[in-house]
């Protein structure tokens, strides 16, 4: 590697001087406008993608359900009512996985009428086999023991600190390849223009790593920055019960008139529509009419 980067450095020797810092500073204009392009990339992953859509998060593992459409609103539903002792942690048995009430749960009516169908349901008897993963719902529910950084880290809403570590790592083992040796040039005895062509090179490879890593540790400030923001507003104290409704709202329950046919299209147990609205009525303590469909 020593003899290509001394046979480079003889053929840029032989370039006029003007010509090679025309050369040298557009690389480096380049080098910065391909992190600026970079970091509009990163920030449009990473930030854009849920705010772009308008969506209220109340809990950070709803970024995850975002792409799941009905099914993963429904899971976040299930999630909520299980971590506000709505319902039991879905258990096991001889037909699958079963959801039940728990008992001294808080009063049904301080939640939404979406979050009230899907509690009805989810304790009647329709089995949810088929809508909802449950060992991944068992698995987000270990999670919220865990740190919220390792959560969002766990779906690529950050960088992982362990890849971080190793590529300052890797990063930092270069450039002192790179110093060590633009110094024993330097101090070597060779002449002085050489000696003056090798730094220029090195400080063309320093500034585009000490660029490269200076990026990366402001993209995961500004990803602490909004993992802050999705904390305080997961541990927000719970308010009046007009303002409860914070949960996701995908695209596919805005339409008014087929959130409650695609409900029942994805239980396994299909019922008649007659029994189902007679027991939605019975469940909500309501009289509910053949037209009635669900708000959002």
């Amino acid at each position: 590697m020593i003899t290509v980067l001394f046979n480079l450095n003889l053929g840029v020797l032989s370039w006029p001087f003007w010509h090679f810092m025309a050369i040298y500073t557009s690389l480096i204009l380049v080098m910065i406008l391909g992190l600026v392009f970079w970091s509009q990339h990163l920030k449009k992953v990473y930030y854009k993608k849920a705010l772009s859509q308008k969506i209220k998060i109340s809990n950070p593992l709803q970024v995850a359900y975002l792409k799941n459409g009905l099914r993963g609103y429904i899971r976040t539903v299930l999630f909520k009512l299980i971590r506000q002792n709505y319902l039991e942690v879905p258990r096991k048995g001889w037909k699958g996985y079963r959801v039940k009430s728990k008992a001294g749960h808080p009063s049904i009516k301080l939640l939404s009428k979406e979050e009230q169908t899907v509690y009805h349901y989810a304790v009647s008897q329709g089995n949810w086999e088929k809508v909802i993963n449950y060992k991944e719902l068992h698995e987000d529910l270990k999670l919220t023991a865990e740190d919220l950084d390792s959560q969002l880290t766990h779906y690529s809403l950050l960088y992982p600190q362990g890849i971080i570590n190793r590529l300052n790592q890797i990063r930092a083992f270069f450039m002192l390849f790179v110093l060590s040796f633009g110094a024993y040039r330097y101090f070597g005895g060779i002449k002085f223009k050489t000696n003056a062509w090798s730094l220029l090179a090195v400080g063309l490879v320093g500034m585009m790593l000490i660029l490269h890593l200076a990026r990366l540790n402001r993209v995961t400030k500004q990803g602490k920055m909004y993992l802050l923001t999705l904390k305080k507003r997961y541990y927000k104290s719970q308010r009046a019960v007009s303002d409860q409704h914070q949960m996701v709202k995908v695209s596919l329950l805005k339409d008014n008139k087929q959130a409650m046919s695609t409900i029942q299209q994805f239980l396994k147990d299909k019922p008649q529509p007659e029994k189902m609205r007679l027991r939605l009525g019975d469940n909500f303590g309501l009289k509910v009419s053949p037209n009635t469909q669900l708000e959002t």
